[in-house]
């Protein structure tokens, strides 16, 4: 899922569906902060909606631009907001657009800037996630709302197994009876929209 409060809360309500998986945006949180997934699935924190996404605008212009980007890409086959359910790692992911010929995943971001790691472990996330689903992408790019290109990865044996690692280790996080001691920056902190819920946090 690439950005989008509307868009979170949309897969936190699939979610409930699958209580025994995770989403892929819990994992990007812990490529950014290995504390942010123990909070939310320990305090049940869900993201508050704000008035352009509770009358759907928000959701309706990402619609809309991801079909403009698939097809100016010329994409022959693919759907947008794909939800893909991975019952061997347990994890769900909804992604912008899923190309079924060629091959391929896009996320979506608001930014012209390169994207952060985080950013990246999401998107091999949703690589992996197509995998499991039996759709063998061979490559996946991050695509801002300008619909330019910010990030292409080549999808190898490599990046599926670290993306299968670091599910692994953001179950082992959230599970953990107590959050895991960790110290960011101070700069960083200070805008993390859990900084109130976090036990780390001074």
């Amino acid at each position: 899922m690439g950005g989008g409060e509307y868009l979170e809360m949309h897969l936190y309500r699939i979610q409930q569906s699958y209580s025994r998986y995770i989403q892929v945006t819990l994992v990007k949180e812990y490529e950014w902060c290995k504390t942010i997934p123990w909070i939310i699935a320990n305090t049940a924190v869900e993201p508050p909606l704000t008035p352009s996404m509770q009358d759907g605008k928000e959701v309706h212009n990402r619609i809309e631009l991801a079909e403009q980007i698939a097809d100016s890409r010329k994409l022959a086959k693919y759907t947008v907001e794909a939800v893909l359910v991975s019952r061997r790692y347990r994890v769900v992911g909804l992604i912008d657009i899923l190309s079924i010929d060629p091959p391929m995943v896009i996320d979506i971001k608001q930014t012209n800037k390169k994207p952060p790691k985080s950013h990246i472990a999401q998107l091999e996330t949703y690589t992996l996630l197509a995998w499991t689903n039996n759709i063998p992408v061979e490559r996946a790019e991050i695509v801002n709302h300008e619909k330019k290109t910010i990030y292409k990865l080549e999808v190898t044996d490599y990046v599926l197994e670290r993306a299968k690692k670091r599910i692994q280790k953001t179950w082992r996080i959230i599970q953990q009876p107590d959050p895991p001691l960790v110290q960011q920056p101070v700069e960083k902190c200070s805008y993390c929209r859990y900084k109130t819920r976090c036990p780390n946090y001074l």
